[in-house]
């Protein structure tokens, strides 16, 4: 039986369509009945063909509507939510831009699909040398929390946009290094917090920021 805290997220009609992995996500929670070893073997075959994280149409239009002139993602990953993002924003006039380091096959997370064709090979300095991306919100879902360099920190200080799309956990979590919310902390406020269907003990949400005044 699905919680009472996340029967908010039953796909609808458009998300039966376009949102696969919402979709297997509500069946794989009626299937197991909420069990956690269940529930983590299901999500980890999700995360290979999907994502890390869950898209909820609230969240896909959230991010919408903090972005007037569009989406640039970094670390993509298999590219599902920019995917799904292009969808909403596309009939908007809004434009969206999608990069990673290692696109597929190279990718190390062992990802199974792409989901975004028009996805580009470069990391995160793309942010600094692209003047495209400096009017539009920067997504990140789930930034690594044990990069050596902490790239998700230096792609925040590379940025010079006013909004954060943020998905992710909090300080300690599994998402985002030290430096990379010491620097959310330093620098942004968060202006609004949006829940997504989450896995077992997995508590990542949708946080958009905006930078303070320098």
């Amino acid at each position: 039986m699905i919680p009472t805290d996340m029967r908010e997220f039953k796909p609808n009609v458009w998300e039966r369509r376009f949102n696969p992995l919402l979709v297997k996500w509500w069946d794989a929670q009626q299937a197991c009945d909420w069990d956690r070893y269940a529930t983590s073997e299901a999500r980890w075959k999700c995360v290979y063909e999907h994502a890390f994280a869950i898209p909820h149409h609230k969240a896909l239009w959230r991010i919408s509507r903090w972005s007037p002139h569009g989406v640039v993602e970094i670390g993509a990953g298999t590219g599902y939510w920019s995917h799904l993002l292009r969808l909403v924003l596309r009939p908007q006039g809004k434009g969206l831009l999608c990069f990673d380091k290692h696109p597929l096959p190279e990718n190390p997370y062992s990802f199974s699909r792409e989901w975004f064709p028009d996805m580009v090979q470069a990391d995160h300095t793309v942010l600094k040398n692209c003047p495209l991306t400096d009017s539009m919100t920067l997504f990140m879902c789930w930034p690594p929390y044990d990069d050596p360099k902490d790239w998700p920190a230096e792609a925040l200080r590379m940025f010079k946009g006013r909004t954060l799309a943020y998905v992710g956990e909090g300080v300690g979590g599994c998402t985002g290094g030290e430096a990379f919310h010491q620097e959310l902390d330093d620098h942004w406020d968060a202006k609004e917090t949006v829940r997504l269907p989450t896995w077992g003990t997995v508590r990542d949400e949708l946080v958009i920021y905006q930078r303070r005044a320098r």
